[in-house]
């Protein structure tokens, strides 16, 4: 009774089971395993792409995310065990973004990051960022060269570990290293900057007209 009962409904052992299991299987052919793990990683697969290619591209990014998806499954059968399978997914995804910002061959990237952070802010952005973190990746938009970026992207922003963020950029863990070491060394002096005119500002408050 309980075995046929499990058999006939295979949707809640899928969403039962650890992500690991489900690779496992989906790399096995299991489609409906490779549909549950998209649903896990669609909202991490969305925001790593969307700090590719600009916050104010969600629809763009949608169309991302998908085709992203699409060609995991079809390359399933490639995937390499010994790594996670966000870094793989994330490594598929930001080199279909790249793709496109080529293809669109409008502002490069970084400006588009930028003028959509400081765009109109509401309540259904898709990210809920603080002013300060905001602040902070506008300006790495605008001082730091694509590669620079995105590697503080995917080490902070993503959380992910050095070797992590090597293998997504197809780089050497030393070289990933001496890569983030020089985008910070390049974006401190600026942040520090942007905290002396935010200050400033404070201090001196808003402009009444009351004086002559």
């Amino acid at each position: 009774m309980t075995s046929a009962s499990v058999q006939s409904d295979p949707a809640e052992v899928v969403a039962a089971v650890t992500s690991e299991e489900l690779v496992r299987r989906a790399s096995q052919g299991c489609a409906a395993s490779f549909s549950r793990l998209a649903e896990r990683y669609r909202p991490r697969l969305l925001q790593v792409v969307l700090g590719r290619i600009g916050w104010s591209r969600s629809a763009d990014a949608e169309d991302i995310v998908q085709e992203s998806l699409a060609r995991a499954w079809q390359r399933i059968d490639q995937y390499n065990f010994k790594y996670r399978f966000s870094t793989w997914l994330f490594t598929i995804a930001l080199r279909i973004a790249t793709d496109h910002l080529r293809k669109w061959s409008r502002a490069p990237a970084t400006e588009q990051f930028n003028q959509s952070i400081h765009s109109a802010k509401s309540d259904d952005q898709p990210f809920d960022q603080s002013e300060s973190v905001n602040s902070i990746w506008s300006t790495a938009a605008e001082v730091l060269n694509e590669t620079q970026f995105t590697a503080l992207w995917l080490r902070y922003g993503e959380d992910l570990a050095v070797y992590e963020v090597a293998r997504v950029l197809g780089r050497t863990r030393v070289g990933t290293r001496v890569l983030l070491h020089r985008a910070r060394g390049v974006l401190m002096p600026h942040l520090q900057n942007v905290t002396e005119e935010q200050n400033v500002s404070q201090d001196a408050g808003p402009e009444t007209g009351g004086r002559s």
